[in-house]
């Protein structure tokens, strides 16, 4: 009797010591998928993103700059250099102000393809509500265009892939900041 109550004794401190090594977790810091990646600060219009240390980025549209107001406030193209003066841009930044109706920009997006399909997504992009639209066309599979729009106080930002399907776009809208 003796043995069996030892027995079970062992037994159950095993199972216990199991049960509470497996219950344990650990913190797992989490892993700055952007981490040698360049910033681009834009104090005027309060916002930061991140892009690949080797691109470029290229101003294609700066209203501060412009002679006439434009709901279209700043314009942003990221990419790499391709020799020479060539230059892709791969990933897109836009800025429009509150007179935007961007119901009406979503609806043109993609409006060339009479198969136009259209998915959105509520997400979050650190801790700032927004907005994942995706259209695509199943005539031309491999044209993906992806937006993230967030709206804050007196702009929106249009975060788009140039409809191309790339790693480094989940990567690029997550890095967005507002300042």
């Amino acid at each position: 009797m003796k043995k069996l109550l030892a027995f079970s004794l062992v037994g159950l401190t095993l199972i216990l010591a199991g049960c509470s090594v497996n219950s344990i977790k650990l913190p797992i810091a989490p892993v700055d998928s952007t981490q040698g990646w360049e910033t681009y600060h834009n104090q005027n219009i309060g916002f930061s993103i991140k892009y690949p240390q080797d691109w470029i980025v290229t101003t294609v549209f700066d209203a501060s700059k412009a002679n006439q107001p434009s709901i279209e406030s700043l314009r942003l193209s990221f990419g790499r250099k391709n020799g020479g003066d060539g230059y892709d841009g791969e990933l897109f930044l836009t800025v429009y102000n509150k007179e935007i109706d961007i119901e009406t920009q979503i609806k043109e997006m993609g409006d060339q393809f009479s198969d136009r399909q259209e998915k959105r997504e509520n997400i979050t992009v650190n801790g700032i509500a927004a907005t994942k639209v995706i259209i695509t066309t199943p005539s031309i599979p491999s044209w993906i265009y992806e937006v993230v729009i967030v709206k804050n106080g007196n702009y929106f930002y249009d975060m788009q892939n140039g409809a191309i399907k790339s790693d480094l776009f989940d990567k690029f809208y997550n890095s967005f900041k507002l300042n």
